[in-house]
């Protein structure tokens, strides 16, 4: 059991935004595998069952902490996409500011509409 021992520890240090996607992916999938191979083998090795139960403890653990960690990643990419959907899609509305034409008597009314537009 030694060699095949889920270490929990150093992988949940780095859960925190550190894995992709993938590499969530991988190491369910390696998870899964190790413990398929735990149980072919489990049957001729002598039985221990404290060391059975210590092992399918850690993989059930690890397990449920991989799909905990894929459903977060999963949401947080939704609501990242969402948001970014309503950004793009936001405009401000268009407002129609006539042209300076230069003359000194018109400024006034100018720089008013000007001021009370962008401000």
């Amino acid at each position: 059991m030694r060699t095949s021992e889920i270490n929990t520890k150093s992988t949940s240090k780095r859960f925190n935004d550190q894995l992709s996607l993938n590499e969530l992916r991988a190491r369910l999938r390696r998870l899964d595998q190790l413990f398929k191979e735990f149980d072919q083998y489990g049957a001729a090795l002598p039985e221990d069952a404290s060391e059975t139960e210590e092992f399918e403890a850690k993989y059930f653990e690890t397990g449920a902490m991989y799909q905990s960690a894929l459903v977060a990643f999963t949401v947080r990419s939704t609501t990242i996409t969402n948001l970014t959907a309503f950004e793009a899609s936001f405009k401000f509305p268009r407002s129609s500011i006539p042209r300076f034409d230069g003359k000194y008597t018109d400024w006034l009314n100018f720089e008013d509409l000007y001021l009370a537009t962008v401000s």
